[in-house]
C-alpha cells in the first residue's frame, strides 16, 4: 500500500519533469546543429561577397569562372582574404566553444534534475511508510479509551515507542535533510518542516517513561498535517482520525476557522 501512495504522491511529478526534459534534448541538438550550419554558410557567403566587391572595385584580371575565380581572388587579395578567413574561423571556433559550454551546462542540469527525481522518489517511499506507521499508532492511542487494562496499555506504549524510535532516528533525519537540499525551494521548505518535526517524537521512544498518550497524539496530529502538505496521498492513512484543524486548509482558512462564527469552534 505504501509504495502505491508514494507513486501517487511524488513519482508522477518528478517523472513527468524528467521525461519532458529528455524530450527537449534532441530538439536542442537539432536546433543548434542547424544554427551552426547556417553560421558556416553565412560566413562563407559573406567572405565571397566581400572578395567579389573587392575584385570588382580593383578591376583585376580574374575571370568569372568558379571555382578558379575564387582562388584567383584569394591570391590577388591575400591580406583581405586572410583577415576574413581568420575572423570567420574565430567566430566558428567561438560558436563551437559556446555549444560545448551549453552542452556541459545542460548535462549538469540533467544530472541535477535526475537527482531531484530520485530524491523525491526515495523520500516519498520512506516517508509514506512513516505516515502509515504513525497513523497506526494514532489509532492505537485513540482506542485506549478511559479505562484500558494494563496489558493493553503496555502493548500500545510499546507500539508507540517503536514508531517514535523508528521515525526520530538521528541518522535517518540527517540523510533525509541531505536529500531535501537538492529539491526545488517550494518542495525543500515543505519537507524541512516535516522532517524537522520528527525530532519531537524522541520524547516518546522509551515505553517506560512517563509520557501521556495525549502528548503523543498532539505531536502526531501536527506531523499528520505536515505529511499531507508534502505527500497529499498520505491523507488516506489519517482518514477518520480527529484533527485539530480540517486537513488541507490554507493560512487564511485556518484564521477564519479559528475566528468567531466558525462552525464547531
Amino acid at each position: 500500500m505504501g509504495d502505491g501512495l508514494a507513486d501517487r504522491s511524488g513519482g508522477s511529478r518528478g517523472g513527468g519533469d524528467a521525461r519532458g526534459r529528455a524530450a527537449e534534448l534532441p530538439r536542442w541538438h537539432r536546433r543548434h546543429r542547424i544554427q551552426f550550419v547556417a553560421l558556416v554558410l553565412g560566413l562563407w557567403l559573406f567572405v565571397y561577397l566581400v572578395l567579389a566587391f573587392a575584385q570588382w572595385g580593383s578591376a583585376g584580371s580574374c575571370h568569372w569562372a568558379f571555382p578558379k575565380w575564387f582562388g584567383c581572388v584569394l591570391s590577388a587579395h591575400e591580406g583581405l582574404a586572410g583577415g576574413l578567413v581568420g575572423a570567420s574561423g574565430a567566430l566558428i571556433a567561438a560558436r563551437i566553444a559556446w555549444m560545448a559550454v551549453q552542452e556541459q551546462i545542460n548535462a549538469e542540469h540533467d544530472r541535477m534534475m535526475a537527482d531531484r527525481v530520485e530524491a523525491e522518489r526515495l523520500l516519498a517511499k520512506d516517508l509514506t511508510d512513516y505516515a502509515e506507521g504513525m497513523a497506526a499508532a494514532w489509532r492505537h492511542l485513540v482506542a485506549l479509551g478511559e479505562h484500558p487494562d494494563a496489558e493493553t496499555i503496555e502493548r500500545v506504549r510499546d507500539a508507540t515507542a517503536y514508531m517514535a524510535q523508528r521515525v526520530s532516528r538521528p541518522e535517518s533525519i540527517a540523510n533525509y535533510q541531505g536529500m531535501v537540499e537538492i529539491l526545488a525551494w517550494d518542495r525543500r521548505i515543505k519537507y524541512n518542516v516535516l522532517i524537522n518535526g520528527f525530532e519531537k517524537l524522541r520524547a516518546f521512544i522509551d515505553p517506560a517513561s512517563k509520557w501521556e498518550p495525549d502528548e503523543v497524539l498532539d505531536a502526531i496530529r501536527e506531523l499528520g498535517d505536515d505529511f499531507e502538505v508534502c505527500l497529499p496521498a498520505t491523507s488516506d492513512y489519517f482518514e477518520g482520525l480527529w484533527r485539530r484543524t480540517p486537513k488541507a486548509m490554507s493560512f487564511a482558512d485556518i484564521v477564519r476557522w479559528l475566528g468567531p462564527g466558525a462552525p464547531d469552534n
